[in-house]
């Protein structure tokens, strides 16, 4: 990515500027970035934006100290995290009111299971995403909680359950789909 910054430079003053600028501040900002977001995705997009900032504003760095740059800098990148922290809550929230709008019994799984056998119903669990997929069998197949499946895996239980509520919803729908779950009425009210 340097090379990326450092073309979009005229001068090769500010291209010397930029580079030690970047390279002595790179990992600070990846690390602050990173323990305000936790997301590997996010975190890109913030230190890209952050050195995008950086490149534009190239002017402020001339005969400024360390201490003003570097300041500067990691405000830059906080500001970005909290916008996109903010960005992800706020989608999160939406997430949740989608998802009381769709309310899906876990009891309609089991019967399902029961009543269609579980082949059928592993055909639609197959085609989910491979995160999704883990979690819903993790839960539905071998009856580990939300809190046990993101210990495995390695994730926040946020993440676990956004994963599994994702999964069971698009999961009823494929079973829908393929006639094997038919709504009652009164579910869809």
């Amino acid at each position: 990515m340097l090379a990326f910054y450092l073309f979009m430079l005229d001068t090769e003053t500010e291209k010397r500027t930029f580079e030690q600028i970047y390279l002595k501040y790179h990992d600070d900002i990846l690390k602050r970035t990173y323990r305000i977001l936790r997301n590997d995705e996010d975190v890109k997009d913030v230190m890209q934006e952050t050195w995008l900032r950086v490149l534009k504003s190239m002017e402020l760095f001339c005969d400024k100290d360390e201490g003003t740059v570097k300041a500067y800098i990691m405000s830059i990148a906080r500001n970005q995290s909290i916008s996109v922290f903010r960005k992800r809550r706020k989608e999160k929230a939406l997430f949740n009111h989608c998802q009381s709008e769709e309310l899906i019994d876990d009891e309609d799984l089991f019967s399902i299971c029961e009543d269609e056998g579980i082949s059928r119903v592993m055909e639609c669990v197959d085609m989910l995403s491979d995160a999704q997929k883990d979690v819903i069998i993790m839960y539905y197949l071998y009856h580990h909680s939300i809190k046990e499946i993101a210990e495995l895996f390695g994730i926040s239980e946020v993440v676990a359950e956004s994963r599994w509520n994702h999964g069971r919803v698009r999961l009823m729908k494929l079973l829908t789909r393929r006639g094997v779950y038919v709504r009652k009425e009164n579910d869809r009210a």
